[in-house]
């Protein structure tokens, strides 16, 4: 194991890349920030063939390949993804258009998600949640949680309180005060959120809400586990999340995670884990975070390694 707190098969400060990175991990190679490209991405952010904004005091934003996102944060976030555009403005709710559908989200402590032909909600007091299901949404690659990064996929991950991301062909929008939202493809979801969150997909949805426990949940068409999932365990194609808050984003969708009362996940068309992700612990190409929140990121696949 190396790194501060996480592992990677290059090396990292604090996560795991498969390349190196400082901070955080990328295939390529990321400079500091929290998040992870395929070339390589500066500040925060990375996207394979795209450009990254991010700005990280609560708030911070993501860019995907083949979109744009632009991310302004206070208390409000606004994005674009590929082939749609979304504004969001924000006093403590954000709402958010995406392309063939809307999706309206206002939020107390919980957040939600849509994806594309699946949705994953998560929110989280202390608990994690992990959702997979195939095409409902399966986890490809894999996602992480602090800093997270896909092949083929963005992620994008704030940690203040907000965050936000965008995820190629579809896009997602998160704000984050107390309040997020996000939209998918082809599919329009609306969640309002006292503490529960809820969410919806388009071939099936999965809603977690957790008050100390955690949960993975994956459906192959319905709910099938291809991978695994287990808790504070690692699996082939499960997601782990460890802390209090984790969220797990595949290859070929876009994960967004925030982290201080909210958290949310978009997968374009589905999110498959087909690598796998688990927090505290190290895989092949998987992002692991600790302190309260983590993430997983596989590129293509991951193995599990717990270097605990």
């Amino acid at each position: 194991m190396s790194g501060y707190g996480d592992d990677s098969y290059g090396s990292s400060n604090r996560d795991d890349s498969y390349g190196s990175s400082n901070r955080d991990d990328s295939y390529g190679s990321s400079n500091r920030s929290g998040n992870d490209s395929y070339g390589s991405s500066r500040d925060n952010e990375d996207s394979y063939g795209s450009s990254n904004k991010k700005s990280y005091g609560d708030d911070s934003e993501e860019t995907s390949y083949g979109s744009s996102n632009k991310k302004s944060y206070g208390d409000d976030s606004e994005e674009t993804s590929y082939g749609s555009s979304n504004k969001k403005s924000y006093g403590d709710d954000s709402e958010e258009t995406s392309y063939g559908s809307s999706n309206k989200k206002s939020y107390g402590d919980d957040s939600e998600e849509t994806s594309y032909g699946s949705s994953k909600k998560k929110s989280y007091g202390d608990d994690n949640e992990n959702t997979t299901s195939y095409g409902s949404s399966n986890t490809y690659g894999s996602s992480k949680k602090d800093d997270e990064d896909t092949y083929g996929s963005s992620n994008k991950k704030s940690y203040g309180d907000d965050s936000e991301e965008t995820s190629y062909g579809s896009s997602n929008k998160k704000s984050y005060g107390d309040d997020s939202e996000e939209t998918s493809y082809g599919s329009s979801n609306k969640k309002s959120y006292g503490d529960d969150s809820e969410e919806t997909s388009y071939g099936s949805s999965n809603k977690k809400s957790y008050g100390d426990d955690n949960e993975n949940t994956t459906s192959y068409g319905s709910s099938n586990t291809y991978g695994s999932s287990k808790n504070d365990d690692d699996s082939y194609g499960s997601k782990k999340s460890y802390g209090d808050d984790n969220e797990n984003t595949s290859y070929g969708s876009s994960n967004k995670k925030s982290y201080g009362d909210d958290s949310e996940n978009t997968s374009y068309g589905s999110s498959n884990t087909y690598g796998s992700s688990r927090n505290d612990d190290d895989s092949y190409g998987s992002k692991k975070s600790y302190g309260d929140d983590n993430e997983t990121s596989s590129y293509g696949r991951s193995s599990n390694r717990d270097d605990y």
